[in-house]
């Protein structure tokens, strides 16, 4: 990542949103898939709200795709939730998914590797997530994962409280 957008993502105090570009041709017009890859952490929440407010809109007949690496109980109330606020506001096509991560550590792959083939998966047009913490990276490890390797029209949104 550039220094431009690296000193933004550090040092702001509102919303940031870093977009990746897909390199080949989106559909154009129509209804759009959408995935949010969510573990209901604080940045999550606001990439869900970018989602549902600014980029997906029901009258368009967009699918939203809600994903979470989160297994058991926990993950399943976690897709349980995004999808209640999907129906109330009127997304009519939202489809969840949770799967165990411990599971999938000890066959090798990572959670952005989880994340990564959910939205091959769903034929994402777009996938949304948040960004947490910083290491060496610019990015937290899931995040810059998927940015890197992702396929499709990628959105990492930093919360402004962290």
């Amino acid at each position: 990542m550039g220094s431009t957008s690296d000193g933004s993502l550090r040092t702001t105090n509102v919303s940031v949103a870093v977009v990746k570009s897909t390199s080949y041709d989106v559909k154009r017009g129509g209804a759009k898939t959408f995935m949010l890859a969510t573990d209901d952490s604080p940045a999550a929440r606001v990439a869900f709200a970018l989602l549902v407010t600014k980029l997906a809109t029901p009258a368009t007949n967009d699918a939203i795709k809600i994903f979470t690496a989160v297994g058991g109980e926990r993950g399943e109330d976690i897709v349980a939730k995004y999808a209640a606020e999907c129906a109330r506001l009127g997304f009519a096509k939202c489809e969840t998914r949770a799967e165990c991560h411990e599971k999938r550590v000890e066959a090798g792959e990572s959670v952005s590797d989880a994340i990564l083939k959910a939205a091959r998966a769903w034929e994402a047009d777009a996938l949304l997530l948040g960004t947490n913490a910083f290491s060496s990276k610019t990015l937290g490890s899931v995040s810059d994962g998927c940015a890197q390797e992702a396929r499709c029209t990628t959105i990492v949104v930093k919360d402004p409280r962290v």
